[in-house]
């Protein structure tokens, strides 16, 4: 691995934490912004899981389906395999409240579960990288 493929990896790892970082303060507000914040936990899995492909030098389309990106991750570790329920849960967030006229709000505990979901995706490709 070259010093440009570090330094992506590494920035994509920064983006997931920041994510993180961003959910939980949302999270603690005095009006909570529940929405927003379990987007960023989505994005935060996201990220991490695209900085895991990229350290194996996995090309990816854009997207945004955990399941989608699991799926490139699982053939190089099965271990990934056992992330899946926290895609097909976290994946619906980066759009489901997004929009006037969508859901109903998540609740807090939905939110807390979402940030917690997210924080062990990327505790978990931190581990499996090289």
């Amino acid at each position: 691995m070259n010093g440009d493929e570090l330094d992506e990896i590494q920035q994509w790892l920064a983006k997931s934490q920041r994510d993180l970082y961003a959910a939980h303060a949302l999270i603690k507000l005095q009006d909570p912004l529940f929405d927003i914040a379990v987007y960023h936990c989505q994005q935060s899995a996201e990220k991490s899981l695209k900085a895991y492909l990229t350290a194996h030098g996995v090309i990816f389309q854009k997207t945004h389906n955990l399941i989608v990106l699991l799926g490139l991750c699982t053939p190089l570790d099965a271990d990934f395999s056992n992330l899946y329920l926290i895609a097909a849960t976290l994946t619906p967030y980066v759009s489901e409240f997004r929009y006037p006229g969508d859901l109903t709000e998540p609740s807090q505990e939905d939110a807390e579960q979402a940030l917690d979901m997210a924080d062990s995706v990327l505790k978990f490709v931190i581990q499996k990288l090289p």
